[in-house]
């Protein structure tokens, strides 16, 4: 998977991604062998058990060494980043950032917003 050259993630450095992706993971409240799972099957067509668990081991390894590539941690970046629970816990936040709009308008944003969630949640679980 190609990650644009632009963006977000783009000029932040190894320490940088690797603090963010931990960053991430804590906010999602997944520990690092769920995401390693998500990326290891969106960057693998198999889901062969010991290869993932071997992956799991490699990705915990590059998100604490120095040297990892940074091009591979914008990539696990972007990977996670695609995830409906990430899309909803940005939702979330946009929604309880500090407004200049009135308390009730902001009331209405949010309500909107937990609607939205619950119908993407029921949506996910059709799947």
């Amino acid at each position: 998977m190609d990650t644009p050259r632009t963006g977000t993630f783009w000029d932040m450095t190894t320490p940088e991604l690797q603090k963010e992706i931990k960053r991430l993971l804590d906010r999602l409240n997944w520990p690092q062998s769920q995401a390693a799972r998500i990326v290891y099957c969106a960057q693998n067509e198999d889901d062969d058990d010991e290869s993932i668990s071997r992956f799991c081991e490699t990705f915990r390894k590059k998100l604490n060494r120095p040297g990892t590539p940074p091009e591979w941690l914008r990539e696990v970046l972007s990977i996670l980043s695609e995830q409906p629970e990430t899309r909803r816990i940005a939702l979330s936040a946009q929604l309880d950032a500090p407004s200049p709009l009135p308390e009730a308008v902001r009331r209405a944003v949010r309500q909107t917003g937990h609607a939205m969630a619950r119908q993407i949640r029921m949506t996910d679980e059709e799947a």
